[in-house]
């Protein structure tokens, strides 16, 4: 029997759990037993101040959870944004998470340093003063039936959601968290990887890391156990902190007309995070051929709607032919 942290054979049972003698004596917190850890040593770690975020970009090539999300689906978006450096306007569902997650971010900072939340019309005024600000640095992009709805009314209903939606968290959700880091930037540099992993950690528990995202429907029942970001988020966590919290979790925040939110946990192990490493050795390898290959044309996300290289990709809307119609042959005349 395997050991239920890590790879290792399991000797003995602590608190339920059959563990390997390294788990037994350093309890369950710590996930990286040396005997099975990955075949990968950290040169660099470090947790990065916000000011301090874009230069520490600018300064080695790295890889965030988005990045490698965006080079798995479609390499040619990944070509256009991350390499010829072409940025896009966001949907107006990117607008609305932003607004969310700006109040979100402010509410829990103010749990952190003051014990309180904000107050209701306080948490109301940051998602709608940070959807505004986002919309004006970085503009929107509208489908042609968004177009055709009217821009406003398309906006200020997104707008609307980003209040709601921030007001259900203030409510529901942010009691009852206990955040020691609210949308923390990490970096780590893997010994033999030619790219930095980077990304923000939306919040962290004592016990729990958590992925906070807003939806437009539930994410499906194993959406916690399948997160490759929730993987990274586990191993950078230990990387710049020694051990990692022992749960993972997403909390989506699902944008009906009364919201809801959808909670799921899991956990991660060293075999997640060898996984997760041989994932970023393939797309460092992909990245350095210059292999990008294009998503196929009946992904959801190959559209106008979810693509803002659409326009311009060659397999986009440059590359499709007009659907025309069959027209059925005429009937023969009766005689």
């Amino acid at each position: 029997m395997k050991c239920a942290l890590c790879s290792c054979p399991a000797v003995t049972r602590v608190h339920g759990l059959q563990v390997c003698p390294y788990h037994e004596a350093h309890g369950e917190d710590d996930p990286a037993c040396p005997a099975c850890a990955p075949a990968v040593s950290v040169r660099a770690a470090e947790e990065v101040a916000g000011d301090q975020v874009d230069d520490v970009q600018a300064r080695r090539p790295h890889f965030s959870h988005s990045a490698l999300d965006m080079l798995s689906k479609c390499g040619l978006q990944y070509r256009f944004r991350y390499v010829e450096g072409l940025k896009s306007p966001p949907g107006v569902a990117l607008l609305r998470g932003s607004g969310t997650h700006g109040a979100v971010q402010a509410d829990l900072e103010a749990k952190i340093a003051t014990g309180e939340l904000l107050d209701d019309e306080e948490v109301a005024s940051i998602a709608a003063d940070v959807f505004d600000e986002r919309l004006e640095v970085d503009g929107v992009a509208l489908t042609d039936d968004e177009v055709a709805e009217g821009s406003s009314k398309v906006i200020g209903r997104a707008k609307d959601a980003a209040v709601r939606l921030a007001r259900h968290h203030h409510r529901h959700d942010a009691p009852g968290l206990r955040p020691v880091h609210v949308e923390r930037f990490l970096r780590v540099e893997l010994e033999g990887f030619p790219r930095d992993l980077v990304g923000f950690v939306d919040l962290q528990e004592p016990a729990c890391v958590e992925d906070l995202k807003t939806a437009s429907k539930s994410p499906s029942a194993d959406a916690a156990d399948t997160s490759i970001q929730l993987t990274a988020y586990h191993l950078m966590l230990h990387a710049v902190d020694g051990k990692a919290p022992p749960v993972v979790r997403i909390r989506s925040l699902v944008n009906n007309k009364v919201p809801k939110s959808v909670v799921l946990e899991s956990t991660r192990d060293v075999e997640d995070w060898k996984r997760f490493l041989r994932r970023l050795e393939l797309a460092n390898e992909l990245v350095d051929a210059g292999a990008f290959y294009p998503a196929r044309p009946d992904d959801w996300w190959c559209s106008s709607r979810f693509c803002g290289y659409w326009s311009r990709c060659p397999f986009g809307a440059r590359g499709r032919r007009a659907t025309v119609p069959v027209l059925s042959r005429p009937k023969k005349e009766s005689k």
